[in-house]
């Protein structure tokens, strides 16, 4: 099986947990236990490498990823992926991404939401049935936008357990 998603927090993902406030962890996966943000991302990749999944970036992360505040390790490790390429939208597809952020922005400023919004969009666009965040607006709005787009928004760790979950139903072949 393979699982087609896209991420645009390979930063975020990759990176130590700040010192949590014991009740703002996240559960822990029944597929790996979760000890940092940097593990659960890792064991996303190692999946990845083991062909389990299919990782493909927006090319809207890229530029994101050229950034001076990411971090040399995430910049190497994300640009083993593949970026999917940058094209004209059609009249159809800006009205469509116009649609998403005016359905789900809520009470969020469109210049906060609309570029992660983007993202999402991007990754539907192209064919993408999960995508991985630790985007809290995004996260708060997974319902929404699943429901316009069919992607789902997921947490590293809950995609980890949608991975555990095809594993017992033997969905995706064990690399254990």
């Amino acid at each position: 099986m393979c699982m087609h998603i896209l991420n645009v927090s390979a930063k975020k993902m990759l990176q130590p947990n700040p010192t949590p406030h014991p009740d703002a962890r996240e559960p822990a996966c029944p597929f790996q236990p979760l000890r940092s943000r940097a593990a659960v991302g890792l064991h996303v990749m190692s999946i990845a490498d083991a062909g389990e999944i299919t990782v493909l970036l927006s090319y809207s992360v890229c530029n994101e990823i050229k950034k001076p505040n990411t971090p040399a390790h995430v910049s190497l490790v994300v640009n083993r992926f593949n970026f999917s390429i940058e094209v004209n939208l059609t009249v159809n597809e800006r009205q469509n991404y116009r649609d998403l952020v005016d359905s789900v922005r809520g009470d969020a400023e469109e210049r906060n939401i609309a570029p992660d919004l983007f993202h999402v969009w991007e990754a539907a666009k192209n064919g993408g049935g999960y995508f991985i965040s630790r985007n809290k607006r995004l996260l708060a709005r997974s319902s929404a936008i699943a429901e316009l787009l069919q992607i789902e928004v997921v947490t590293p760790a809950e995609f980890l357990d949608q991975i555990a979950m095809a594993h017992s139903r033997g969905m995706v072949p064990n690399t254990a």
